[in-house]
């Protein structure tokens, strides 16, 4: 190959800077902000031969999993819904967590219970708890929720990971 090492500059120009603000982020666009409100509530759902499971918003790394099903993590915050009915339990997981937010808590375990002294012996209050944590007004706060790992209830426990405050 002929030439000198600097033939890639020849036709190169400096930047001159124009449109940018120096120490200033640009404002993402509307539609951007469109598309990253939608993602925040879009969540990906694992379900496992066990009866565990596994929900993060979609651009949290799968990996969480292990973190939060570990029973190694420090929970900050604790609610029993034992005994609530279907509407109880989902207004009172809102204020929990609208709560817990606002104290800066991002680690949370939610006993629903399993189900045993139900009517029919099934339980519909871990259903409640995720749908009204990945569709309710919490949605955008939640990374992930995952079953509990054995110790603190396992199947009738929930722990959950919320977003840092901004």
């Amino acid at each position: 190959m002929s030439g000198s090492n600097d033939d890639w500059k020849r036709g190169a120009r400096p930047l001159d800077g124009a449109g940018l603000t120096k120490g200033v982020a640009a404002r993402p666009s509307a539609s951007k902000m469109s598309e990253i409100r939608e993602n925040y509530a879009t969540f990906v759902v694992e379900h496992h031969e066990d009866q565990t499971f596994f929900v993060r918003r979609a651009d949290v790394s799968h990996r969480m999993r292990k973190e939060l099903g570990s029973g190694s993590v420090r929970i900050d915050a604790q609610l029993d819904l034992h005994g609530c009915s279907r509407q109880e339990a989902a207004t009172n997981v809102i204020a929990f967590v609208r709560q817990a937010r606002s104290r800066g808590y991002r680690t949370l375990l939610l006993i629903h219970g399993k189900g045993l002294h139900a009517e029919d012996g099934v339980g519909v209050l871990g259903h409640v708890v995720v749908d009204v944590l990945t569709r309710g007004p919490t949605a955008p706060w939640l990374l992930a929720v995952s079953t509990a790992h054995p110790r603190w209830g396992g199947t009738g426990a929930l722990v959950v990971k919320l977003a840092r405050e901004r």
